[in-house]
């Protein structure tokens, strides 16, 4: 069997469980004894997995965005500053939209959408655009080349706020674990503790972790200050008081003349 590297520490990887993909691509998932990252190599099979960007299966993609967008609201409360939020990745847009009804400039990027909700909010997520903040939601694990799509993220900005689930730093996970998802064909790169310390290490930035919510930032956030900004009651409570900044009657606004142009 090839022998394949570590797409984050370059480190040479063992062949662990072998699984069918897409119900019918048998493929072989690669752990890191020394980082325990896992990733399955060379995944020719993305095309056909991306035929619909948004997996049936993913029936949590509003509770996701919805959660993060809480916790969104609190870091940017607990760090206040200037200039517009990138959600990466964006989907639907629902991040965006949720993050511009409470008062913030959220701007939308995503290769393959779709983009129902943020129209008119594109960007093309490259330099010198900059953002106060990126955020995420379930991206990580679709990444072929982690080290190079967040050295992307972070020649955009100074902190980079993400979901994924991570599994053990000490063995592989286990070949039952729902996250691997071979079913959809979509997850391919799957974190340990040890694997997100290294890729910051790699980007200069630090690291802090609660559940599957994760940052990565120039400043160090504290273990106690990211337990208060990754409280769902907290962000929940912070967006009452943001409605009175809510930039939805000038995006719709905007809107109108947009329409009116053509």
């Amino acid at each position: 069997m090839t022998a394949h590297r570590c797409p984050v520490c370059a480190t040479a990887t063992v062949p662990t469980h072998a699984l069918t993909i897409l119900s019918s691509l048998e493929r072989t998932l690669h752990w890191c004894p020394d980082c325990g990252h896992s990733f399955f190599p060379e995944p020719d099979w993305l095309p056909e997995a991306y035929e619909s960007s948004i997996a049936s299966t993913d029936v949590g993609l509003v509770e996701r965005s919805l959660r993060l967008a809480n916790v969104t609201t609190a870091y940017l409360v607990r760090f206040p500053g200037d200039g517009p939020i990138l959600d990466f990745a964006a989907g639907t847009g629902l991040m965006v939209r949720v993050l511009r009804d409470r008062g913030f400039d959220a701007r939308y990027f995503d290769e393959y959408g779709p983009n129902h909700l943020a129209k008119g909010f594109e960007v093309s997520a490259q330099p010198p655009e900059r953002y106060r903040l990126i955020t995420a939601v379930e991206v990580a694990e679709h990444l072929v080349d982690p080290v190079a799509e967040f050295r992307r993220l972070a020649s955009l900005s100074d902190a980079i706020l993400f979901t994924t689930q991570l599994g053990p730093r000490d063995t592989p996970p286990p070949a039952d674990w729902d996250y691997l998802s071979p079913g959809t064909g979509q997850h391919i790169s799957f974190y340990s503790p040890a694997s997100l310390a290294k890729l910051a290490e790699l980007l200069g930035f630090h690291v802090v972790s609660r559940g599957d919510m994760h940052l990565l930032s120039k400043t160090k956030v504290s273990a106690r200050t990211w337990r208060l900004i990754t409280t769902n009651a907290v962000g929940h409570t912070l967006a009452a008081f943001r409605r009175s900044h809510s930039l939805s009657g000038s995006d719709h606004e905007q809107a109108l003349a947009d329409l009116q142009r053509f």
